[in-house]
């Protein structure tokens, strides 16, 4: 399941100062829910003529159990559902030393969108 609302600062095509809220549900490979993610992005560079590449820089929490993760990155082209990597700034818990990347990959473009999200903890 995932939620996701977009908050436009002008009508029409992405802009910069655009903002996106997301929440969605974390399964494992057997379907079984193991947590959530909450997230914020804001659109640091919007499209301004066809064949612009959006980029956004995204805030976003994984709750696990045991603790949670926060990662912080760039998303280039959300229009496109491209693969993305975000650093892991920490995190609480089981996680509190927490270093590494998230990776995330489209498994399904249509609605509802569905992402693979592999953490790369080292």
């Amino acid at each position: 399941m995932q939620q996701l609302t977009r908050f436009p600062v002008t009508t029409g095509s992405v802009s910069q100062g655009d903002q996106v809220v997301v929440r969605s549900v974390l399964t494992d490979e057997a379907g079984n829910t193991v947590g959530e993610t909450h997230g914020t992005c804001t659109t640091t560079r919007g499209i301004i003529q066809p064949g612009d590449e959006e980029a956004e820089q995204c805030l976003v929490t994984y709750t696990l159990p045991g603790g949670q993760i926060t990662v912080q990155g760039m998303y280039f082209n959300y229009l496109d559902q491209g693969p993305f990597d975000n650093a892991i700034t920490g995190g609480t818990g089981e996680y509190k030393k927490a270093r590494g990347w998230v990776h995330s990959d489209t498994i399904r473009t249509t609605p509802p969108v569905k992402r693979r999200f592999t953490i790369h903890l080292v």
